[in-house]
């Protein structure tokens, strides 16, 4: 669909079953978001959010369902640096309870501290 001549909405099926697995929004023919069903089990699993930062488009958050529950238990944020989008923090709730488990921190897209609330636990 199309408002006043600009893309608002665009949708992929990339496996041709018919159905969305990738919805994108636009505002002033840049992305705001998008949200994706990355294992084709008809729900949505992936959700990206973009903003502008220095006149270029950028990823900010990415949210993902990697246990299938159907709500996010990894959570990535990005930083701005050099005119690209670097991870800075990413956060795993690994028993579903809706709080990190596990918060790994990122300089210049690199881990540099991870953090646990209970020893033994992995990454997702």
């Amino acid at each position: 669909p199309y408002r006043a001549g600009n893309l608002v909405l665009e949708q992929h099926d990339a496996n041709n079953d018919g159905r969305s697995d990738r919805e994108i929004r636009y505002e002033d023919r840049l992305r705001t978001t998008a949200d994706e069903d990355t294992d084709f089990d008809g729900r949505i699993d992936t959700w990206y959010r973009y903003a502008v930062r220095n006149g270029t488009e950028l990823i900010t958050r990415i949210e993902r369902d990697k246990q299938g529950r159907g709500r996010p238990d990894v959570f990535e944020t990005f930083v701005e640096q050099d005119g690209r989008a670097l991870l800075s923090r990413r956060e795993e709730d690994v028993d579903g309870d809706g709080r990190a488990d596990i918060v790994s921190t990122y300089r210049s897209g690199r881990l540099v501290r991870r953090e646990l609330a209970e020893p033994g636990l992995r990454p997702l």
